[in-house]
């Protein structure tokens, strides 16, 4: 894994980069994974597959695809955003040449030619582990900040819904400061101390929250795109990237990818961190949340300290 620590990173974590597992060709592929096509059936065709996890700078990438593809800037601020691929926006800019396609929706045929082609080449914009999730958190899951706001409101209920679903011992212990959707409550909990104004939202605690992920994770795989471990989010044990490119420093990953697919590279649109968000977890809660992304820690080995 020594690789990991050079720059740019050229190698997948287990596979060889241009190698992929079979099971690609049979099972579901990485949720995260797209297949981009340019000059489609022509001498200048260009195939990439990128893997862009929820929690990684999905908006910003799907931003910066965008208008590396239409030469235009994304100029809309309502529904439906960047990264709803199917959407019209992204049919006028496309035509008939480009193609960007979740890797998943193409038939298992066309996945073996993609995979067995030296011209396709892969690409992994992730971010550190830690600070992925803690990001997730405060978007999906958390209660009021400082300011009295809860983000991604209507993210929360079925997120954490689907959440308690998977951890059903925590389910059962939830502490007074977390707000579950009406099937978990408890009627003799006491009252959470959070503004009127946000009491119907549902939300977890820190230590909630990472109980609860802990417990699933133990479970299923299968849990929210924006909490699943990068390491399944990728396939990074199916699938041999040649460009692993961390989301803190991208610029050179991303120019690289531009070149790849003959367009021009935008500029990305968004820094993205969490080091000033307040409040930091209790060195439990980090210890807990470091040994639920283990294996993220350990392949992608970004520096945590």
């Amino acid at each position: 894994m020594a690789c990991y620590s050079q720059i740019p990173r050229q190698c997948g974590p287990v596979i060889s980069p241009g190698g992929y597992d079979m099971s690609l060709l049979t099972s579901p592929a990485p949720p995260s994974l797209l297949y981009i096509v340019v000059n489609a059936s022509s001498a200048a065709e260009r195939r990439a597959l990128v893997c862009v996890p929820a929690k990684g700078g999905t908006t910003s990438f799907f931003t910066w695809l965008y208008e590396a593809l239409s030469r235009r800037p994304w100029a809309f601020r309502d529904a439906p955003w960047p990264h709803e691929i199917k959407s019209a926006r992204w049919r006028a800019v496309l035509g008939t040449t480009t193609q960007v396609a979740r890797f998943s929706y193409v038939p298992i045929q066309k996945r073996r030619k993609v995979l067995a082609d030296p011209a396709t080449v892969r690409f992994a914009l992730l971010r550190e582990p830690l600070e992925r999730a803690v990001s997730a958190f405060y978007s999906k899951i958390a209660c009021e900040d400082e300011s009295h706001q809860i983000h991604d409101v209507p993210d929360h209920k079925p997120i954490i819904r689907t959440l308690l679903r998977q951890a059903p011992t925590t389910a059962r212990s939830l502490s007074a400061g977390s707000r579950p959707p009406s099937e978990y409550k408890v009627e003799s909990r006491p009252p959470s101390e959070a503004s009127s104004r946000n009491d119907s939202v549902p939300c977890l605690t820190a230590e909630d929250w990472s109980n609860a992920l802990e417990e699933a994770l133990n479970r299923t795989s299968a849990v929210d795109l924006h909490f699943m471990p990068q390491v399944e989010c990728c396939g990074l044990r199916k699938v041999g990237y040649h460009h692993i490119v961390p989301l803190s420093d991208s610029e050179q990953g991303l120019s690289r990818l531009a070149t790849h697919l003959g367009v021009l590279p935008a500029a990305f649109p968004h820094r993205h961190g969490v080091k000033d968000k307040p409040p930091s977890f209790p060195a439990d809660i980090q210890r807990r949340v470091a040994s639920v992304y283990s294996d993220d820690v350990r392949l992608l080995r970004f520096h945590t300290g």
